[in-house]
């Protein structure tokens, strides 16, 4: 679970899986139903990754702020994989924003998820406000390339659109239900970050 609040503030463009990797996988020849490919992309890709996503992982490179209300010794980055943190800003308590040193903390990519951890004998600002968004740690986080992607982050994609491809409504009459296929909820289990 996440604290505070998280927000996208500049959009990667790069697909770890394209709507042509979708085709090899699903093994279609034709470009009539691209676009339809593509909207299943994007759904499957929003499900699984960036700020609303349950894995906890970003697609491709891309900026994020966290917003925290409080300074903390180690503060969790909430997306992997953590490219860098540009900077830690707080608004304090006459409501003006000052970013606080690199002297202070360092960011320890050690480990899924990063952290922003405080130096040793060194403090964060004292007088913060009193906000949900006092502390900011502006972060990138994503793969730089679709090669860079974890193979079982992008199958799991191929396998989600797999499955909306085949069945294209909530409701399939005249069929026995099922669910997915273990496969996916291993692969789920696997590829999701946990955060403390």
């Amino acid at each position: 679970m996440r604290d505070g609040f998280l927000a996208e503030t500049a959009a990667s463009t790069i697909e770890i899986v394209t709507v042509d990797d979708l085709k090899d996988h699903l093994k279609i020849s034709s470009t009539a139903e691209d676009d339809y490919l593509q909207t299943v992309r994007d759904a499957c890709a929003d499900y699984l990754l960036g700020v609303d996503g349950v894995l906890n992982r970003a697609e491709g490179l891309a900026s994020y702020t966290s917003y925290l209300r409080e300074f903390s010794d180690e503060m969790v980055v909430p997306l992997a994989p953590i490219g860098a943190v540009s900077s830690v800003v707080y608004l304090d308590t006459a409501g003006s924003s000052a970013a606080v040193s690199t002297d202070v903390y360092v960011t320890n990519a050690v480990g899924t998820p990063a952290r922003v951890e405080r130096k040793t004998a060194q403090t964060w600002p004292t007088s913060v406000a009193d906000r949900w968004d006092a502390v900011q740690i502006n972060f990138t986080a994503g793969s730089s390339d679709a090669a860079a992607a974890p193979a079982d982050v992008k199958h799991l994609i191929k396998l989600m659109a797999g499955h909306f491809w085949q069945n294209r409504e909530p409701v399939a009459v005249g069929t026995i239900a099922q669910k997915i296929p273990a496969t996916f909820d291993l692969l789920i289990e696997k590829a999701t970050v946990r955060l403390p």
